[in-house]
């Protein structure tokens, strides 16, 4: 994924050592659909255009889909659905991703066949192709799927977070002196080369990663769930059976019992907590230590949920924006349009995300 940062960048981002004009938002999803989709469908389809613009529109098409049928009774959605412009490109996109699949998952089928030496790729593809059933190999229509719901839960929220930190890194400029500084040192002393130790050890980018997430939850609400049948919780609240209970993340973000000056942004907060567990050195201050990662997950940082319901793929996510994060910073320029500020984020029912009208300038570094 490092390889293919290196490789997305100069593609969708400006090369000129001259202010460009950039449109943020959608030039970072592209870089995400492309970095991501090495991992996910493997070196060729990722940096196919039509794979790319599928990638970077179907949640859109998908989750538009679904708002406006919720809009309407259910005896109303299926006649609809048959109207609906985003629902049918929700089918185009399936039908096409199983075309650009299909040729690849039949040729690994011939190479199995071919070779008992053969190598399997490491991709999505194929541990999707070995966890089905054999009888269900050749259903490439749901293989294809597949990989655009892996899609969905992946790039749209990834290049959204790694948006808000570059442009908190903009607002909050005295904070680029000091991550840039970490990363040069840490890819020193990797030789480099990134590696999941180095990354690691990028603590204070994960602070400000963390800060951000906190400072503007992608939801303002979390843990959304129906009680299937009546509960008390343990303070005696009765729950009947059909509630929707929701977790409120945005409160517990911006708690001064759990967050002291909450209001205020502090892209070393959670460096100092980690620092101040290394100082005491006990067992239970090596816990706090870990609980302050980017990926950590406790009853005050609820955006990847709780338990063994958490997002399994947040570590993947924390990489990805660390690797990116870490390009930009070392290669490039950013600032915003003369006369403009930080915008304020665009909230969409419990959905938080970076206006995305913004437009700031960005240039390559000499």
């Amino acid at each position: 994924m490092r390889e293919e940062v290196d490789i997305a960048l100069p593609m969708e981002l400006p090369t000129s050592t001259d202010w460009a004009e950039v449109d943020i938002s959608t030039q970072v999803l592209r870089v995400i659909c492309r970095v991501s989709g090495r991992a996910f469908v493997g070196t060729g389809l990722h940096r196919n255009e039509e794979w790319i613009n599928i990638s970077c529109n179907y949640t859109k098409d998908l989750f538009l889909a679904a708002l406006k049928l919720r809009a309407v009774p259910s005896f109303v959605r299926p006649v609809l659905a048959l109207f609906l412009p985003d629902l049918r490109r929700v089918y185009r996109h399936n039908d096409r991703a199983r075309a650009l699949v299909q040729p690849i998952l039949q040729q690994r089928e011939q190479n199995e066949k071919a070779s008992a030496e053969y190598t399997k790729p490491n991709d999505t593809i194929q541990w999707i192709r070995d966890l089905i059933p054999e009888a269900d190999r050749k259903d490439y229509a749901y293989q294809g799927a597949a990989q655009l719901a892996i899609t969905a839960v992946s790039v749209q929220s990834t290049s959204k977070l790694i948006v808000n930190v570059l442009l908190n890194l903009m607002k909050y400029g005295e904070y680029v002196p000091v991550l840039k500084e970490e990363i040069e040192v840490v890819l020193a002393e990797s030789g480099g080369v990134w590696t999941l130790e180095s990354m690691g050890r990028l603590e204070r980018l994960d602070s400000f990663m963390r800060e951000s997430l906190r400072f503007e939850p992608p939801l303002t609400a979390t843990f959304q769930r129906r009680a299937m049948k009546p509960l008390q919780l343990s303070d005696g609240t009765d729950i009947p059976s059909g509630a929707l209970l929701l977790a409120p993340a945005d409160a517990i973000a911006f708690d001064p019992n759990f967050y002291p000056d909450p209001e205020a942004f502090d892209g070393l907060r959670f460096y100092k907590l980690r620092q101040q567990a290394n100082e005491n050195g006990s067992a239970a201050k090596v816990g706090s230590k870990v609980r302050h990662q980017f990926v950590a997950t406790s009853e005050t940082q609820v955006q990847f949920g709780l338990g063994r319901h958490a997002c399994p793929g947040r570590w993947f996510a924390g990489h990805v924006i660390k690797m990116v994060v870490a390009a930009v910073l070392l290669d490039y320029d950013l600032k915003f349009r003369d006369g403009e500020e930080k915008r304020k984020t665009f909230l969409f029912q419990t959905t938080n995300m970076p206006d995305p009208k913004t437009r700031i300038l960005m240039r390559r570094k000499v």
